[in-house]
């Protein structure tokens, strides 16, 4: 008895335990959570987790932060004489069989490609495919081969890129006042935004943004892709501006820069610890990212950029394009030659002259790793254990697709 009441005990403690059983599979859905009424959302809390069979993989997710509203009393009076307004419609629509309320979608799918969904707000996941209604809450999801391309009603488009996910958060559009709101969270991957010039974009009341855990992009009406890679080392956000003008920067920073067309800004946080992340926690990360200076992208890097995220350059095919121009889109990366997401692997350090072996068993030498980033940069240096030094070369570097040290 002593046991069984201790071990009870335990699992009302920590409830994880009792989902932690061999064999048991969390789904790797983020629930969907609002704040609920009379409350408003004053920020949102990103969280990782343990999901799938006996954890084998990790979900990211959100949650919002909400607080009351300052007349609480009153808004929950209001609520209560809707509710029971709303009852009487109700019944009365039940007897003529007609629906209480149709949510209006924000937008619809015009285009997609291999392995994409939708998931709704209540977990309910559909296939992309042309025509498919978006709604506030919705999250677009792609695969390794999957594209999805949609058109909100205020005419923006939103083309999500592979390996991506992105929520719409809010998206407000009212022809009477030409009011236009417009809030994306990128949780991982690409996104590129083709803003309607007519929409203006100048006020809290008139904005379009797309954050991700650490970054936030405000624009004016303007074409530009957002990225989003949350690495275990580090959390790189990244904005490359085709035309018109981004302002970007660290979402808990002042420090703001204006990204103009045809160049490129990053911001890096340190990553936080595996679990979940409060908003104090988080933004005691994001006070201390870095933001680069303004650069200006190459043609070559452009021209890949725009033929990745633009559904209209994926009609035709790589191999159709001209040599040069080909040759060039192949190499972002240069010194040496590398693709976006591949890896160099280099031997650095005092190895003996005429030393066919990369010596990582000496002191002062090591096998080092770097990732091709999309600013055309070799980064995230990383030094890799002594056993690997057969992934390195005395004289010149090795570029791999795969970054994994198997």
């Amino acid at each position: 008895m002593l046991l069984l009441s201790l071990l009870f005990s335990l699992v009302v403690a920590f409830p994880q335990l009792a989902s932690a059983a061999p064999g048991d599979e969390v789904s790797c859905l983020c629930e969907a959570q609002t704040c609920k009424p009379c409350e408003i959302e004053t920020n949102l809390t990103f969280y990782t987790s343990k999901c799938g069979p006996n954890g084998s993989k990790v979900k990211s997710c959100k949650r919002p932060t909400c607080v009351p509203v300052e007349n609480t009393n009153q808004c929950i009076a209001e609520l209560e004489q809707n509710s029971k307004a709303t009852g009487n419609i109700a019944q009365k629509a039940q007897k003529e069989n007609a629906p209480v309320v149709a949510l209006m979608p924000v937008g619809a799918v015009t285009n997609s490609q291999g392995k994409a969904k939708v998931i709704r707000a209540n977990g309910k996941q559909e296939l992309a495919r042309n025509d498919l209604e978006v709604f506030e809450g919705d999250v677009i999801q792609t695969e390794g081969d999957g594209k999805v391309r949609v058109q909100l009603k205020d005419r923006n488009i939103l083309s999500v890129a592979s390996d991506s996910q992105v929520v719409i958060d809010t998206q407000q559009n009212d022809a009477a006042s030409g009011k236009h709101k417009t809030m994306l969270t990128l949780m991982y991957g690409k996104l590129r935004a083709q803003v309607n010039k007519d929409n203006k974009y100048d006020s809290k009341d008139n904005s379009f943004n797309v954050r991700t855990k650490a970054a936030v992009a405000g624009v004016r009406g303007t074409d530009f892709v957002t990225t989003f890679y949350p690495g275990d080392k580090s959390w790189l956000s990244e904005v490359f501006t085709f035309e018109g003008k981004v302002e970007f920067g660290g979402d808990a920073q002042e420090q703001k820069v204006l990204v103009p067309g045809g160049q490129t800004a990053s911001f890096a946080i340190n990553s936080p610890p595996p679990g979940e992340v409060t908003d104090m926690q988080l933004k005691s990360y994001i006070q201390k990212g870095a933001l680069s200076e303004v650069r200006e992208m190459k043609e070559q890097e452009i021209e890949k950029l725009d033929f990745a995220t633009d559904f209209k350059a994926q009609q035709t095919k790589p191999a159709e394009k001209p040599a040069a121009s080909q040759a060039a889109v192949e190499a972002i990366c240069s010194e040496p030659k590398g693709d976006f997401g591949q890896c160099s692997f280099t031997c650095e350090g005092s190895n003996p002259s005429g030393d066919s072996r990369c010596r990582t068993d000496l002191l002062n030498v090591r096998c080092v790793r770097r990732v091709c980033n999309a600013n055309g940069q070799w980064a995230e240096a990383t030094a890799l254990p002594r056993s690997y030094g057969s992934f390195c070369q005395p004289e010149r570097a090795i570029v791999r697709k795969d970054c994994s040290q198997h």
